[in-house]
């Protein structure tokens, strides 16, 4: 969704772009008003995402090394992940 927002408001600025210097007809006000109207949604819902994706940043951070482990798992299957595990916890207390 914020990718297809994302397109959409780039795709109004090219049009914008496009339409330029030259003169708007009566006929193309409304649409024109239509099409600002669109763009002011496309860009509250943009920001809104945005603000919900740097919120979840630290999150996944913090849950980065147990989403590795899984997926360790999920490759290399339970008996190398035990040894693999058992290496990254001594150097996780060594760090500390």
């Amino acid at each position: 969704s914020y990718l297809v927002d994302l397109t959409m408001l780039l795709k109004f600025r090219m049009n914008q772009q496009l339409r330029g210097g030259g003169g708007v007809k009566d006929s193309e006000t409304l649409d024109n008003k239509q099409l600002e109207k669109e763009q002011e949604e496309c860009i509250h819902r943009l920001m809104e995402m945005k603000a919900a994706l740097e919120k979840m940043r630290p999150l996944e951070k913090r849950m980065r090394y147990q989403i590795d482990k899984l997926l360790a798992l999920s490759t290399l299957g339970a008996g190398t992940f035990a040894a693999t595990g058992r290496e990254e916890e001594e150097e996780q207390k060594d760090e500390e």
